[in-house]
């Protein structure tokens, strides 16, 4: 259940949305929401109220090999924002 979770990001506009409740994570792109909401309530102890999923398309790359120029896709990635309950918070960095 927790390798739904990879890591929280943390950025200026999930900064942001820290202050109002809601918590950027990156998950394994086949995770659902309630695989996420119940990893985040097992494991921050928390209690979720709305989940949404974001996916990522994967960028485009180029790159040599032996046969000249080739062109591909990085793979994709997958994210999701969690709104807490009123009153809840996770904490982030040690302050």
């Amino acid at each position: 259940m927790y390798k739904a979770l990879k890591r929280i990001v943390v950025s200026e506009k999930t900064t942001d949305l820290n202050e109002h409740g809601q918590y950027t994570f990156l998950v394994a792109k086949n995770a659902n929401k309630n695989q996420v909401k119940q990893a985040i309530q097992d494991l921050y102890g928390v209690k979720v109220d709305n989940v949404r999923v974001i996916s990522l398309p994967g960028k485009p790359r180029t790159f040599r090999g032996h046969r000249g120029w080739r062109h591909g896709l990085e793979n994709g990635t997958k994210k999701v924002i969690v709104s807490l309950a009123q009153g809840e918070k996770i904490e982030i960095l040690p302050r």
